[in-house]
């Protein structure tokens, strides 16, 4: 949950990469900064957002939206790997291709991206008992939305290596 145009921005681009789930989670610090993701209408404007580069792009479905969550709604319903964006983590480049062996590629991945401000200790640490990933986008600080079209840019390269390699079995 953050400022409602760069929110509105960012459903845009990863429906364009082809997230199947976008959830506005209350972080700590997001409850100071934010006004988007709290109201039915902040929801609708996004299904409109979402709907339009559903067609600009020509992806087949359209992603859930919801929200506002607390983050253990929202790791109570993650399958799968995650990966949460933190400048601590291991870079980027190394986890996907971690993430491309070992039956990995193809299995469904939860990205999550703290708020503005970053996440708090305690916060960090829940992700971590959830068995995120920590992932460096880059050593510079990222807004918000740069940070999660990163790594849903990332998530979506890598689960699309893995389909291209199922097919590239199947055919020989």
């Amino acid at each position: 949950m953050a400022n409602r145009d760069r929110s509105l921005w960012l459903v845009e681009k990863v429906v364009e990469l082809g997230a199947a789930a976008i959830t506005w989670i209350e972080w700590e610090r997001s409850r100071a900064v934010a006004d988007a993701g709290r109201s039915a209408g902040f929801l609708r404007r996004a299904e409109g957002r979402a709907r339009a580069a559903l067609k600009q792009s020509g992806r087949g479905w359209l992603p859930r939206l919801e929200g506002p969550v607390t983050p253990e709604q929202a790791f109570g319903r993650r399958e799968g790997d995650g990966w949460l964006a933190d400048a601590e983590g291991q870079r980027l480049a190394g986890a996907i291709a971690r993430g491309s062996e070992g039956g990995r590629a193809g299995r469904p991945l939860t990205v999550a991206v703290g708020p503005e401000g970053g996440l708090t200790g305690p916060e960090r640490r829940r992700c971590l008992e959830a068995d995120f990933t920590l992932v460096s986008l880059s050593p510079a600080t990222l807004r918000f939305e740069t940070a999660a079209v990163v790594v849903v840019a990332a998530a979506a390269a890598l689960l699309a290596d893995g389909e291209n390699e199922a097919d590239d079995e199947r055919s020989t």
